[in-house]
């Protein structure tokens, strides 16, 4: 396999991640936004991670989400972000052999 294409799987799979991560965190957090547990600037920085706020404020929610999804974990995000991250440096290594 090319470096190309190993880099356009590993962008492929990331974005797809990435976009799967924040439908999650939009399905457990927009009930905890406008339940007002939270705001807009303190949600998103549980995207990325786990704190004491963040899964205070996803047990007080309550609110029945859809799927039965009550919980989010950074995780997902995480693995995205390292999937792009070596989809940019496959690419940037196939450029220079």
């Amino acid at each position: 396999m090319t470096g190309r294409r190993v880099s356009l799987i590993l962008a492929a799979l990331g974005l797809a991640a990435l976009i799967l991560a924040a439908a999650w965190w939009w399905v457990v957090f927009r009930q905890v936004i406008a339940n007002g547990y939270m705001g807009w600037s303190q949600a998103v920085v549980c995207a990325g991670s786990k704190s004491a706020i963040c899964d205070l404020a996803m047990a007080l929610c309550g609110a029945r989400h859809p799927f039965g999804i009550d919980t989010y974990s950074a995780s997902l995000f995480w693995l995205a972000l390292a999937s792009l991250c070596g989809s940019l440096a496959t690419s940037a290594y196939s450029r220079v052999n």
